[in-house]
C-alpha cells in the first residue's frame, strides 16, 4: 500500500513539474478586423487566394524569404468572400514586435502572382504604411476597405 502511494506521489510530482509552463496562457499580440470590398468583386478567376500579411520590414526585401524566415505573418485564406466582406485575425507570438507593413494581398494567378490590394495607412495619396508596435500582449482592431479599381503601390 505504501509503495502504491509513493508511485502515485511520484506520478503527481512528475505531472506537476512537466505542466509548469504548459498550462500558462500564451502571451500573444493580435491584429484583427474586417475587410470590406467596394464595387463589384473581380471574377473568381482573378481572386485565387486572399490573405492579410504583416511584415516586420518595409519594404520587404524578398517576400518569399520574409515568409519562410518568419519575418512575415499571414492569415489563412480568407476565401470565399461573402456579402462583400470578410474577417481576419493575425497572432504575433514574438514580443516585442514591430509591424512595418500590414497589407491585404491577393493571388490573381500562379503561386508567385500576388498583388497588394489594401494597405494599413493614413496616407490616401502615397499610401505610406503605418507602423504598429507591440510591447506586450494586446489586441488591436484594424479594418480595411479594398477597392480593386485602385492601383496601390506594390512592394516589389
Amino acid at each position: 500500500m505504501l509503495m502504491k502511494r509513493k508511485k502515485y506521489l511520484i506520478l503527481l510530482m512528475f505531472l506537476f513539474l512537466s505542466c509548469q509552463e504548459g498550462l500558462a496562457p500564451t502571451e500573444k499580440a493580435i491584429i484583427k478586423g474586417k475587410i470590406s470590398f467596394v464595387e463589384n468583386l473581380p471574377p473568381d478567376s482573378l481572386i485565387k487566394d486572399l490573405r492579410v500579411v504583416a511584415f516586420n520590414d518595409y519594404p520587404p526585401k524578398d517576400i518569399v524569404s520574409e515568409v519562410l524566415t518568419g519575418n512575415a505573418i499571414f492569415t489563412e485564406s480568407l476565401l470565399p468572400i461573402r456579402n462583400n466582406q470578410c474577417d481576419y485575425l493575425i497572432e504575433i507570438d514574438k514580443l516585442p514586435a514591430t509591424i512595418s507593413y500590414l497589407v491585404v494581398a491577393r493571388q490573381y494567378g500562379t503561386l508567385f502572382e500576388w498583388d497588394v490590394v489594401g494597405i494599413y495607412s493614413n496616407d490616401t495619396i502615397n499610401y505610406t504604411p503605418e507602423k504598429i508596435f507591440f510591447s506586450k500582449p494586446t489586441t488591436i482592431n484594424i479594418d480595411f476597405i479594398v477597392d480593386f479599381s485602385k492601383k496601390l503601390p506594390q512592394p516589389f
